[in-house]
C-alpha cells in the first residue's frame, strides 16, 4: 500500500501554519491556467529558498504526526457504528480532533466518508485551522 499524498488546500494551509518538516513531494504554482505542478523530484522543504512558490506535500501520516507532536493536536479517524447509517451496507467514516487546550472538538457526524483518508483530510485541514 502506498501513503496518501495530502491535497493542494491542505499544503497550502500547512504552509500558513509553518509546516516544517522535510519532505520530496511539492506543489507549485506555476501558471493560471494550469496552477498546480506536483514536483516529486525535489528531496528537501525549500519552501523559502524559491522564487517559485512551492507548497510541502507530505503523506498525511507525517502532517498528523506533526499536528500530534510539535501543536498537542490529535487528529484521529472513525468508522461508524450506527446501525441507521448502515442501512445501505457500505462502512463509513468520520473524523475526530482533541487537544487539551480546547478538549474535543467532534466532526459534524452528518457528514460521512466512503473512505478512510477523504475523513482524514478533512480531519487535517480543521486542526491546521486551530493553529
Amino acid at each position: 500500500m502506498k501513503e496518501q499524498l495530502i491535497l493542494f488546500g491542505t499544503a497550502k494551509l500547512a504552509k500558513e501554519k509553518r509546516f516544517d518538516c522535510k519532505v520530496g513531494n511539492f506543489f507549485k504554482l506555476t501558471t493560471i491556467s494550469h496552477p498546480l505542478i506536483e514536483d516529486t523530484c525535489l528531496l528537501q522543504n525549500i519552501n523559502s529558498l524559491s522564487d517559485v512558490p512551492l507548497f510541502s506535500r507530505p503523506t498525511q501520516s507525517l502532517l498528523q504526526k506533526w499536528l500530534r507532536e510539535v501543536h498537542n493536536i490529535d487528529v484521529s479517524v472513525n468508522p461508524i457504528n450506527d446501525c441507521t447509517v448502515y442501512k445501505d451496507g457500505i462502512k463509513k467514516y468520520c473524523w475526530d480532533i482533541y487537544n487539551t487546550e480546547f478538549e474535543g472538538i467532534d466532526a459534524d457526524t452528518l457528514i460521512m466518508y466512503l473512505k478512510y483518508e477523504e475523513a482524514l483530510e478533512v480531519g487535517l485541514q480543521e486542526a491546521l485551522k486551530l493553529i
